[in-house]
């Protein structure tokens, strides 16, 4: 994501990303603590953190910074927000973003689906998706894993 992006998300949430506050990027650069994701995912991360500032900014001052973001970053074409720790209610709305991600173009942010190119899998719309791209999903339509991990075919 631009830095221009990743400050503005820095700076609206303090108690989010606290521990990311005044940093130098050579700490950044070895620490990995930045947004590794395209900027397409800004509002949804604007969202995301928006959640997660109000439920860390409900606890104490000297609990809040129990509560810091690892790794932020593209995965298989969906999100993936780690955090130092995490309630049931920060759990819940990180999945949620993480599951909306895979529907929203990784570049500009328009709806888009999910698209396997070489041996990325990657979040795209259609003026983004790579020639030669072909749709993915995680489970073939014929296999539909159960509870206990056992196909139901």
């Amino acid at each position: 994501m631009q830095q221009e992006l990743s400050n503005r998300l820095i700076v609206a949430f303090p108690h989010l990303y606290r521990s990311w506050q005044g940093r130098d990027m050579d700490h950044v650069w070895r620490t990995r603590q930045d947004f590794e994701c395209g900027n397409g995912w800004f509002a949804l991360l604007w969202q995301l953190s928006g959640q997660l500032e109000n439920l860390i900014g409900a606890f104490p001052d000297h609990e809040q910074e129990a509560y810091a973001p690892t790794i932020i970053k593209e995965k298989f074409g969906a999100l993936r927000f780690s955090m130092t720790r995490r309630t049931p209610a920060m759990n819940r709305a990180i999945c949620w973003a993480e599951g909306q991600s895979t529907h929203i173009c990784e570049v500009c942010g328009k709806a888009g689906t999910l698209q396997k190119h070489e041996q990325l899998i990657l979040a795209r719309c259609l003026d983004h998706t790579p020639a030669q791209s072909e749709p993915w999903q995680p489970w073939p339509l014929e296999f539909s894993p159960t509870q206990d991990g056992h196909s139901t075919t």
